[in-house]
């Protein structure tokens, strides 16, 4: 049985990020998914999701880990991106 800690996030985040390379997209939003559930404090995995959702025109669930990326992302490691990220998640609002 495979318990997800906090531990295996990066390595799920990884694996991920290297199928969304190969275009292998359902693979890669499970990837996420599991750096998610392993890690909820992370915010990258989020904002990866969040971006992947959007580009796949999954509006619903976008917004959801986007607005949780702005929730948990720390202002100062994140300055350049939040700002970007705010109006991305009013775009998908007003859209819905």
């Amino acid at each position: 049985m495979l318990v997800l800690d906090s531990r295996s996030a990066p390595a799920y985040e990884g694996l991920a990020l290297a199928s969304l390379e190969r275009h292998e997209i359902p693979t890669a939003v499970q990837g996420f998914r599991k750096a998610i559930a392993a890690d909820p404090n992370d915010p990258d995995p989020l904002l990866e999701l969040g971006m992947l959702c959007q580009e796949t025109r999954n509006a619903d669930l976008a917004l959801q880990y986007l607005e949780m990326f702005v929730k948990k992302a720390s202002p100062k490691v994140y300055a350049r991106v939040i700002p970007r990220v705010r109006a991305d998640v009013e775009d998908l609002r007003r859209s819905m």
